[in-house]
């Protein structure tokens, strides 16, 4: 059946790895857009939508408790839309475009 895996429970060293893992992974995402500035234009979107769809992924997988053993964690259709349009209607924040200012090094 789709999703599901074989393999054993893991101990619970990993469970908690994993835990940690995803609760500080949102402070990371906050810092990597702005990294995004420095981005050529093609790239911003692609890389915020992606960005965004994993970070989706990371809350589901904590509201399972990060039992990632017991099948696959994804976003639906729907949520990949929704979160690709706020993608590219946060682009035009200021916060994802140099200014002159720091272009000059």
């Amino acid at each position: 059946r789709r999703g599901r895996y074989n393999a054993s429970v893991p101990d619970e060293q990993v469970q908690k790895a994993c835990r940690s893992l995803l609760e500080n992974a949102d402070e990371l995402y906050r810092y990597a857009e702005y990294g995004i500035a420095y981005l050529p234009f093609g790239s911003k979107l692609c890389i915020l939508i992606a960005s965004r769809l994993y970070k989706a992924i990371g809350h589901k997988l904590l509201k399972k408790d990060c039992a990632y053993w017991e099948g696959r964690v994804y976003t639906t259709p729907i949520e990949k839309v929704s979160i690709s349009l706020m993608a590219v209607i946060s682009l035009f924040s200021t916060k994802y475009w140099l200014r002159k200012s720091y272009d000059q090094t």
